[in-house]
């Protein structure tokens, strides 16, 4: 007999028997942990008989790469926490940061920051991710500042000043019209200094972008 925790984020339906479509009307929540007489594979799937005869299906009925129930070793699951880590606890609608302090058989006690306070929450496995893995994508999608070459500060310069010493003449363009065409210009003018297209609008403001196209340098 072995030992086994659900570990998914959803119930788990019971089974009449080793295979799909045999669901009971009870199931086992995150978390639950359930004793297992036997294993019993069918086809690409695993099903675990409980001592009074019924079964849980090791992975999900819709995604069969999910697993949702895994068996305890050692009175703890095997994954990959580990105490001190940090991890993010995954929900439906938000995401929270914390540390991992206890590992329990079936949930990890996370101590999270919240209002300047510690708290601590027992979490189930299924929950948790590496805080790595968050940061990776969150880094992924952050662009990175714009850095002005010093010979690309001289020419940006330069051009303020003649800018500023030229006055507004009247123009049939509407602003909108006026202000892609001098962020054309201006884009053109520093693209050979290799800055990015966020160096125009971090650099000039939208009056002097429309100014300057009005004008033909």
């Amino acid at each position: 007999m072995s030992r086994w925790v659900i570990v998914g984020e959803k119930k788990v339906r019971l089974l009449h028997a080793a295979e799909l479509g045999s669901e009971t009307e009870e199931s086992f929540r995150p978390g639950k942990e359930f004793e297992v007489v036997e294993e019993v594979l069918v086809g690409d799937r695993k099903f675990l008989r409980l001592p009074d005869g019924r079964f849980v299906c090791e992975r999900s009925r819709k995604e069969i790469n999910k697993v949702v129930a895994k068996r305890l070793v050692d009175g703890t699951p095997n994954q990959p926490f580990a105490v001190g880590q940090k991890v993010v606890i995954k929900q439906k609608t938000k995401s929270r940061h914390g540390t991992v302090v206890k590992l329990n058989p079936s949930k990890a006690l996370v101590e999270v920051s919240e209002g300047g306070q510690n708290r601590s929450y027992h979490v189930p496995y299924g929950m948790l991710s590496k805080e790595e893995q968050a940061a990776e994508t969150s880094q992924a999608k952050a662009r990175p500042k714009a850095k002005v070459k010093p010979s690309a500060k001289k020419a940006l310069s330069n051009l303020r000043m003649a800018s500023e010493d030229e006055e507004s003449e009247p123009s049939s363009d509407d602003d909108e019209k006026a202000y892609r065409r001098g962020w054309d210009q201006v884009f053109a003018a520093f693209s050979s200094y290799g800055v990015h297209p966020s160096f125009v609008g971090e650099h000039f403001d939208h009056k002097d972008l429309i100014f300057m196209g009005r004008k033909d340098y």
